[in-house]
């Protein structure tokens, strides 16, 4: 099973990962666990919002342990499966985790409390570590993330490696086939699972009206044959196997997902409180300042927020 971009993460109180289409990744996963041999992560599985350059002029981005225990608790859901039905976890860096690296090379101080393989428990949980622009391949299937200099689409990344590849990194989901003297090619982009709505800082104003919500089964022959199945998420709520079966987003599960990710935010923010927002725990939200407007009446895209008054105190802050 291979998961693309997941994003998880938030952006002030926004989840920028569809909290939706995970729960159906999730009974996919889930559903298929028994049959499965390898699960494949795509890269870019958190947002790392407190790593981010796009989020360097914004006051409302998160600490690094925010973020590190958003992922974690999602990366747990996925271990439980995972461990009990003995399935290896391959997890390909994408650019957003490799941000943790800049910064670390940048503020080499810092480098024991931003390292992600660390931070994630990836040794513990016996999983493979790809780094950013490296492949891992199980048969003739190649995967990365795919953010490569030069590969603009399937057909660039097909012309580039000589090779058959899936990958994320777009949140489109597209594919081309070449042939050539070393036999035939094919790359596939795997859609995403990440948020939509509002578009994310990283889409630098664009609309993201190419996205597409869904992950993806291969299966390898001992040959190195391989097929590929796209099972796209439709509006965050529906997708069917291809055995038939039919997932659906499940409201419940939905809603205590994100109850846990407030509690793990709301209890981060309140160890934090007194010595980074203000004393007694309470929470520094954020407010809007789109910046300048054109004389056409246009907002700027890229928006800065500026320190808002607190709109909200943590229970049993004075």
């Amino acid at each position: 099973m291979v998961l693309p971009d997941t994003h998880v993460g938030y952006i002030g109180d926004t989840p920028t990962y569809s909290l939706g289409a995970w729960d159906i990744a999730m009974q996919a996963l889930a559903h298929r666990a028994e049959r499965l041999t390898h699960l494949v992560f795509l890269g870019d599985f958190g947002n790392w919002e407190s790593c981010s350059h796009w989020a360097s002029l914004r006051a409302e981005q998160c600490f690094i342990e925010e973020d590190v225990a958003l992922v974690n608790a999602r990366l747990a859901e996925v271990e439980a499966i995972a461990a009990a039905n003995g399935i290896q976890v391959v997890f390909c860096e994408g650019n957003h985790e490799a941000w943790a690296g800049q910064m670390e090379a940048k503020y080499p101080m810092l480098r024991d409390t931003i390292n992600l393989r660390r931070r994630l428990l990836f040794k513990e949980r016996g999983w493979t570590w790809v780094p950013e622009n490296h492949f891992w391949a199980i048969g003739d299937a190649h995967f990365t993330h795919g953010h490569l200099r030069g590969v603009k689409g399937p057909r660039d990344m097909v012309r580039i490696t000589g090779a058959s590849v899936i990958y994320g990194h777009t949140h489109r989901y597209r594919t081309e086939s070449s042939r050539n003297l070393t036999g035939e090619h094919a790359a596939w982009e795997l859609g995403c699972l990440a948020s939509f709505d509002p578009p994310p800082p990283y889409a630098k104003g664009a609309l993201p009206d190419q996205w597409v919500h869904g992950f993806g089964f291969v299966q390898v022959r001992s040959n190195g044959r391989f097929q590929v199945s796209f099972r796209r998420v439709i509006d965050e709520a529906w997708t069917e196997l291809e055995d038939g079966t039919e997932l659906r987003v499940r409201p419940k599960a939905v809603a205590r997902r994100y109850a846990e990710d407030q509690a793990i935010r709301d209890r981060l923010r309140a160890e934090y409180g007194e010595r980074f927002y203000h004393p007694g725990g309470q929470v520094v939200r954020t407010e809007p300042h789109h910046g300048k407007v054109s004389k056409r009446g246009e907002v700027s895209p890229v928006a800065r927020t500026r320190r808002a008054r607190i709109v909200r105190t943590l229970p049993g802050s004075q």
